[in-house]
């Protein structure tokens, strides 16, 4: 007789199990249920996580990347701040180097949108020459020319390869043979009224009849590992390339660009700021200023220029407003025919570190012109000719602040074979050596403002005129504190010429000159000097102080320039305290409680020197 439960569910009929049995099939199930599952996962490995870590639609890390990589199975997870946005950019893909139709980059160009990337499935080696009319970008995007090895772009020498008026990045490609004409055409290979944006790409060859050879734009040009080669402006500034609002570049290279006539900026110009990273200038030339580059202002940082050439000033670059500084950067072998071999600077310029080396000018500022003054830091100024004033360095309308640093060999064909400095001068453990002018200041003239020189080591200048060491014209006050000026033979010269003013000496060693002080206008008082191999101390007037004297300088080794003070020099605990703590080597004053004259505080035999800079060792 059935139960009241199964009459209640007859369907329950195909339950009806005694209990055990029921339990027991249960069992059963798990069971197998279990061992598939184990199974299961040891039959499969476990899934590999990629992680996203940048919102870029492409490269390193990005999704795109990662769906590239991922496998079966695999688990694609994101480490990326809250509210992250990926953005998916679509590519477009040219497959024939044909001027226009189906796959070409025309056809790309008309179709992409803003954020698109075209890319290239082309031959290595392929060009693609532009026949009829330049290349038109509308819409911000990137043409990324790497995905095709050694593409060109050419503009068959007839026609301007681009023209933009949207943002532009263009990645990995050659742009030449462009040729802008007509009124005002500039820009050969590439015109544009948007930022422009470079990464390992030439343009080359490109020519324009106005401004930007190889490219012009009217806003910012940043480029990284880039290179502008023999391309020509015919009418304007930028052989190389022209940014009016301004450039930022790195690492790349300007050769044997030029402006025809009388336009600035052989490789670069802009009316902007200049930031420049580990980029060479060489062999670029413009008709007018700046044979390398002429910027607004510029911040250059490990910058070579090299045999570049100015048909006025700024053989090297010319920099025309103010608050530029140049850090370890070069130039080397340009030539201005008029000022600045190496560099003409505006107002506000810094020089930390680098090299001006055999430059030459035309009239003034062999190395560099400074139109309103100059502070410069561990500076070398070597080999530097001019043939009027400022052998190594002239400045005026500011005064020349400088630490460290060595003005040396360099030839002036007036005055101030080192240094002329029309608005003051203040030095402080700088090296001028072995500089000459046929004029006033073998090693440095001062023809106005105020001269403060420390720890001064000024060794082996020579003049036609007054002052083979230093020739000072200024109606203002100079204190000299601890400077050496010696010659390792008889100079038949002074060490100091006194033109003008009021000079005051104090703890100064004068060595190896037919006269020490030559008055010659205005006054000079000293006390605490050492006069050594020094015929005639003084002449016309000098106050000559009761703690001077004559005696043997006895330096280190004179002629290897080594100034050094040895055991027995009569400048050894000679001197007064003058409020100078620490000599041009950077040892502190005094030793033994008693301060040396000269640059140099000796601190006996056991003395480690360190050389500023070291190319005097």
């Amino acid at each position: 007789m059935p139960s009241k439960s199964e009459i209640r569910n007859p369907k329950s009929q195909i339950l009806r199990l005694p209990f055990a049995g029921l339990a027991s099939a249960l069992g059963l199930a798990l069971a197998a249920l279990l061992l598939v599952s184990l199974g299961t996962a040891y039959a499969r490995p476990l899934a590999t996580l990629v992680t996203v870590t940048t919102t870029s639609d492409s490269g390193p890390d990005s999704l795109r990347d990662a769906l590239v990589k991922a496998g079966d199975g695999d688990r694609v997870v994101f480490s990326l701040t809250a509210n992250s946005l990926i953005v998916a950019v679509s590519e477009l893909t040219v497959t024939t180097t044909s001027d226009s139709g189906t796959g070409s980059l025309r056809e790309a160009l008309v179709a992409a949108s803003d954020g698109d990337t075209i890319v290239f499935s082309l031959t290595v080696n392929s060009i693609i020459t532009v026949a009829v009319s330049e290349l038109t970008v509308t819409t911000a995007i990137t043409i990324d020319g790497s995905t095709a090895v050694s593409l060109t772009i050419s503009g068959g020498g007839t026609t301007r390869v681009f023209s933009v008026t949207a943002p532009l990045h263009l990645i990995g490609l050659t742009v030449t043979g462009g040729a802008a004409a007509g009124a005002g055409g500039a820009g050969g290979g590439l015109y544009s009224t948007s930022a422009i944006t470079l990464t390992g790409v030439t343009f080359l060859l490109n020519t324009a009849v106005g401004r930007g050879g190889g490219l012009y734009t009217e806003q910012t040009l940043a480029a990284t590992a880039s290179d502008f080669l023999t391309n020509t402006a015919g009418g304007g500034r930028g052989g190389g390339a022209y940014a009016e609002v301004g450039a930022t570049l790195v690492d790349g290279l300007f050769l044997n660009n030029r402006t025809v006539g009388a336009f600035s900026g052989g490789g670069l110009g802009s009316s902007g700021t200049a930031v420049i990273s580990g980029t060479r200038f060489i062999s670029n030339t413009a008709g007018d200023a700046g044979g390398g580059l002429r910027v607004g202002s510029a911040s250059l940082t490990g910058v070579l220029f090299f045999d570049n050439l100015a048909g006025s000033s700024g053989g090297g670059a010319f920099v025309s407003s103010g608050d530029s500084t140049l850090t370890d950067t070069q130039f080397i072998a340009n030539r201005a025919l008029t000022n600045g071999g190496g560099v003409r600077l505006g107002p506000g310029a810094t020089v930390i570190g680098g090299a001006f080396l055999s430059n030459t000018a035309g009239s003034l500022g062999g190395g560099v012109f400074a139109a309103n003054g100059l502070a410069f830091s561990g500076t070398v100024f070597t080999a530097n000719s001019a043939a009027t004033d400022g052998g190594g360095l002239y400045a005026v309308g500011g005064a020349v602040v400088g630490e460290g640093g060595l003005l040396r060999g360099n030839t002036a064909g007036d005055d101030g074979g080192g240094l002329t400095a029309f608005t003051g001068a203040l030095l402080t453990n700088t090296q001028i050596i072995s500089n000459s002018a046929l004029g006033d200041g073998g090693g440095l003239q001062l023809e106005g403002g105020v001269g403060r020189f420390v720890n001064l080591v000024v060794a082996r200048n020579t003049a036609g005129g007054a002052g083979a060491g230093l020739a000072l014209a200024t109606a203002d006050e100079v204190v000299i504190v601890h400077v050496t000026i010696a010659d390792a033979a008889a100079n038949p010269g002074a060490a100091i010429a006194v033109q003008a003013g009021s000079v005051t000496l104090t703890n100064t060693l004068l060595a190896g000159h037919a006269i020490g002080i030559h008055l010659l206008g205005g006054a000079a008082v000293e006390d605490y000097t050492l006069y050594a191999a020094t015929p005639i101390t003084a002449t016309g007037g000098v106050v000559l102080g009761a703690h001077s004297h004559s005696g043997n300088a006895n330096f280190e080794n004179a002629a290897a320039a080594d100034y050094h003070l040895a055991a027995g020099s009569a400048a050894t605990n000679a001197g007064v305290d003058a409020g100078i703590a620490f000599d041009f080597d950077g040892q502190a004053r005094p030793f033994n409680g008693a301060f040396d004259i000269g640059a140099d505080e000796r601190y006996g035999p056991a003395e480690i020197y360190v050389y500023l800079p070291l190319v005097m060792r």
